[in-house]
């Protein structure tokens, strides 16, 4: 992924407020933002160390002030004559990013998904007991699931990229802890994660 990325160098007195020095700015490539944000922290910090020799000032910036914005071209989830085609989790994590505030520090970011997450999972419950106890005799929306559950997806693509993770890590680390658990097929001692922690936990006794 490529990402573009901007941030202030400020000349620093211990008399005087920060002065601007340079505008710090340019394109980078990383897997993700998390990534990319630590990559361009350390560019920043050796440039000002450059500077400063070169002026005999001290000279910082704001880590959380630097703005790295996802720039590759937007994927496409559209053939030319409308239709559907075949989309990737990168592809849709890069769709995801495009829509995100590109000012965002990471605990912004992680604040953003925390609350989100749970919110839309929220209207994604809402809908099925709406549908299983209001007895108004109408059938599941499964349109409006369709759009919520896409709204769980983007937060969870999100906090994704946020932790430096891809979908592929999360989907093996799945895979292993039912190989764990299930190896042989369904295990009951492990109907649910609080059961599974409970074994866990005696297991560890």
């Amino acid at each position: 992924m490529k990402f573009t990325y901007s941030t202030q160098l400020n000349a620093l007195s211990p008399y005087d407020d920060a002065k601007p020095v340079e505008t710090f700015k340019g394109e980078i490539e990383a897997d993700n933002h998390h990534e990319a944000r630590e990559k361009v922290q350390k560019l920043a910090w050796n440039r000002c160390k450059q500077l400063e020799r070169e002026s005999g000032v001290t000279v910082g910036y704001n880590p959380n002030a630097v703005q790295v914005t996802f720039l590759k071209d937007e994927p496409s989830a559209l053939s030319q004559d409308g239709s559907r085609m075949t989309i990737t989790p990168q592809d849709y994590q890069q769709h995801a990013l495009r829509t995100l505030y590109p000012d965002l520090t990471t605990n912004e970011r992680l604040g953003l998904c925390g609350l989100g997450l749970p919110g839309e999972i929220g209207e994604v419950v809402d809908l099925i007991k709406k549908y299983l106890y209001h007895r108004n005799g109408k059938a599941l929306d499964t349109e409006k699931l369709k759009d919520e559950l896409g709204d769980v997806l983007w937060y969870f693509f999100i906090l994704l990229d946020t932790l430096g993770l891809t979908f592929e890590e999360v989907m093996q680390a799945n895979v292993a802890k039912l190989e764990l658990r299930h190896g042989s097929g369904f295990n009951p001692r492990y109907q649910s994660d609080s059961h599974a922690s409970e074994g866990n936990s005696h297991e560890h006794a």
